[in-house]
């Protein structure tokens, strides 16, 4: 699957919630399917 992420959800995985990571795997899906499915932007975060 690693193929049908990009380059910015490749160099953020480590970063990402379970959340996230779960969108990530939803849009492999699509563009696996031959969808559009626009690279995952992590949400803000509260600065601690």
């Amino acid at each position: 699957m690693g193929c049908f992420r990009s380059g910015g959800e490749i160099s953020i995985w480590g970063l990402l919630t379970d959340d996230e990571k779960d969108e990530v795997f939803r849009r492999i899906e699509q563009r696996m399917n031959g969808e559009p499915a626009p690279c995952v932007v992590r949400s803000k975060r509260e600065q601690p």
